[in-house]
């Protein structure tokens, strides 16, 4: 769906209300509404928290439809050796969402074994890397590497005897920011028109969802006022 079709369709929704606030919003602010309602869409379909309370294989269906945003063709990350046994993969600039990945380790005259990587919250690395948890601790053998994120990184850990090289991810890349031609944005860079990835039929969501965002932030006027003021710069 073009840019231009998803703003007409935010507006003609927007004035079923008993609202003329919604008339008077302006281009850009209404690209920032959609905008940040594509990015929260995404984020709660991939989410722990599925918003529309549909079943499994109805959310299935949607996350295929996002098929668009997954990026599994990115060339191995190469590690960095940060010392104590730490080692860090920087993630693309746009990653969003951690889907899976591997890694590739040496030990001795052993080069390259895939090591599942298993994710933990800092608290749980704590108490692995200090208990030695044997169920659990970085092992070559059992191609078992424990990793977190932080930083737009992945941070690996091992027990000393191995070395982590590279880092293979599938992963959900942000959706682009739609625009519209015919102002400038506070940078000073012109609009341009620029449409959505997704499917038509997640669009009609986004719309949805973005009308009712307005409204929430059309009752805290104060609210809207925060977050409208710099946005761009009238042409």
């Amino acid at each position: 769906m073009d840019t231009s079709t998803v703003v007409y369709k935010y507006k003609l929704e927007s004035n079923k209300l008993d609202s003329q606030d919604f008339i008077d919003l302006p281009l850009p602010t209404i690209l920032m509404i959609i905008n940040k309602t594509i990015l929260g869409y995404v984020d709660a379909i991939y989410g722990i928290n599925n918003i529309f309370r549909q079943g499994v294989e109805s959310f299935q269906r949607r996350i295929d439809d996002l098929q668009v945003l997954i990026v599994n063709d990115l060339p191995n990350i190469t590690y960095i050796d940060e010392g104590d046994n730490i080692f860090t993969g920087t993630l693309p600039d746009n990653y969003l969402h951690l889907l899976r990945s591997y890694s590739l380790a040496t030990k001795d005259l052993c080069i390259d074994r895939a090591l599942r990587n298993i994710q933990y919250s800092h608290d749980e690395l704590n108490d692995i890397l200090i208990s030695k948890d044997p169920y659990r601790y970085p092992s070559f053998e059992w191609q078992e590497l424990p990793i977190n994120l932080a930083q737009n990184k992945i941070f690996a850990y091992t027990d000393s005897t191995f070395t982590p090289t590279e880092l293979n991810i599938q992963y959900l890349k942000y959706p682009v920011q739609i625009d519209l031609a015919g102002y400038t944005h506070i940078d000073g860079t012109p609009s341009s028109n620029v449409d959505s990835e997704l499917e038509d039929y997640l669009m009609e969501d986004v719309i949805t969802l973005s009308v009712r965002f307005s409204k929430a932030i059309l009752q805290d006027k104060e609210g809207f006022q925060l977050i409208s003021a710099g946005l761009v710069n009238p042409k």
